[in-house]
């Protein structure tokens, strides 16, 4: 992920929006200049709200050559 090495990643395939915390952010090496600032707020299921830094689109690579599989998420932060 994004040129690291991830060991562990939690996959929730009901959830709506793609969420990365910023420390898991700046481990991968990003900067604020990966990010596309965002306007909007997530709300949670009780109403709260949080205010997102942006979106980046960010490499994935599953498996190791020659049976890896490239791809593309967005996530917010």
């Amino acid at each position: 992920m994004a040129k690291a090495c991830v060991k562990n990643v939690m996959i929730d395939t009901g959830s709506s929006a793609d969420i990365l915390y910023f420390d898991a952010f700046q481990k991968l090496g990003l900067t604020d200049k990966d990010l596309v600032s965002l306007t909007s707020a997530l709300t949670g299921f009780i109403g709260d709200s949080v205010s997102r830094l942006g979106a980046a689109t960010i490499a994935v690579t599953f498996g190791e050559e020659p049976r890896s599989k490239l791809s593309w998420c967005c996530s917010w932060w």
